[in-house]
């Protein structure tokens, strides 16, 4: 965004990429375009149209989207809050930490809450020790170096 594309070529590219995927049988998770203070007035158009477009294409083709804008931009696409960034383009910690909970809502609702993994083997099915609980010596109980 910002080497002056055009926003019908990115959206072209990236629903090619997507289509291949998919028929790839790969799992697709789309993300918006985060804000960026240093684009000029051209490339926010381009970046609010991607974004527009993401939106309308991944609901209607059922693909999960972390909507990073959302959580981020104002309405001039920019950042919201300054302190969301270190250079109007980078999020900073608290940025990252927005994108991530932009991030966890959107696989919450595609993901099934998963009970603490088994942490003995007392069926079976799983190898011995697969937490790597041991000492200080570097091995896991119950495991040898070979």
């Amino acid at each position: 965004m910002g080497q002056d594309v055009d926003a019908d070529t990115i959206i072209a590219n990236l629903k090619a990429i997507y289509d291949a995927l998919y028929l790839a049988g790969i799992k697709v998770i789309a993300c918006t375009i985060p804000p960026n203070d240093d684009h000029t007035t051209d490339q926010l158009k381009v970046n609010t149209e991607v974004n527009r477009s993401l939106r309308y294409y991944c609901q209607y083709n059922n693909i999960p989207l972390v909507d990073f804008n959302k959580y981020l931009a104002d309405s001039s696409n920019n950042y919201s809050s300054s302190s969301f960034t270190v250079d109007g383009t980078h999020p900073s910690q608290e940025g990252a930490s927005y994108m991530a909970r932009a991030f966890i809502e959107t696989m919450g609702n595609i993901v099934s809450a998963n009970p603490q993994l088994n942490t003995t083997n007392a069926d079976g099915d799983i190898v011995a020790n697969g937490m790597f609980d041991g000492d200080d010596s570097g091995l896991a109980t119950d495991w040898t170096c070979i």
